[in-house]
């Protein structure tokens, strides 16, 4: 194998790529999906909705620029990232060639005020099963993301970013059949939750409600 020396190594000589982020943020509004998208307002596609992302900085990592332009753009800050998928299309962006890497997050919309980012410029939690138009190759990010998703909650707490510390079991079954569009049978429902020893009892009832009280659960730490 031939290496090219320090000295005669020339940057021209290759090809030259971008590299982007795109995040995917989920959260539950209205005992609905959520996916926080945002409005642009430049070229390429200005005044179309996108997720948020932008380029990688020189001297950042890909977890850093993604948390860098959430926090630009939505004024999120502080929460979790996974990585998600690589798409690399080589005609997917006008502008260059761009490589681009998904992120997924989950959040509770409630523990957020989405800032005011301009006259032209929107923010909102748009349903899953309902989005708009989307530029690039967004909506296969979002669907690749989704599909992460739901195979982390067969066997992690993703989940407990979107409920109170502490739940009813018919609280985090809701949660779960929102997410996996579809019903769940309570039995074996609670059969795997408590099998898996994702929860534990928070030895108290619920508390202030009209109907049966019941028991209390909590994500194991």
């Amino acid at each position: 194998m031939a290496f090219i020396e320090e000295e005669s190594y020339d940057p021209e000589i290759n090809p030259k790529s971008a590299v982007a982020v795109d995040v995917v943020i989920f959260s539950i509004l209205d005992n609905d999906l959520r996916v926080l998208l945002i409005q642009r307002d430049f070229w390429p596609f200005n005044g179309n909705w996108c997720l948020p992302g932008g380029f990688a900085g020189p001297k950042e990592t890909l977890e850093e620029t993604a948390k860098r332009e959430l926090a630009e753009q939505t004024g999120i800050r502080n929460i979790y990232l996974e990585q998600c998928n690589v798409i690399s299309d080589p005609g997917r962006d006008p502008r260059t060639r761009v490589i681009s890497v998904s992120f997924m997050a989950v959040v509770a919309a409630k523990d957020y005020n989405l800032p005011d980012v301009g006259e032209k410029t929107r923010l909102e939690w748009y349903p899953f099963n309902n989005l708009p138009p989307l530029i690039f190759d967004h909506a296969q990010i979002i669907q690749g993301a989704y599909i992460q998703l739901r195979q982390r909650l067969k066997y992690s707490n993703i989940a407990w970013r979107l409920l109170p510390r502490e739940f009813t079991l018919s609280q985090l079954q809701n949660t779960y059949e929102i997410i996996s569009a579809r019903e769940l049978d309570k039995r074996n429902f609670r059969k795997k939750v408590l099998g898996f020893e994702l929860v534990v009892s928070a030895d108290r009832m619920e508390s202030g409600v009209q109907h049966r009280p019941a028991q209390l659960y909590r994500f194991k730490k």
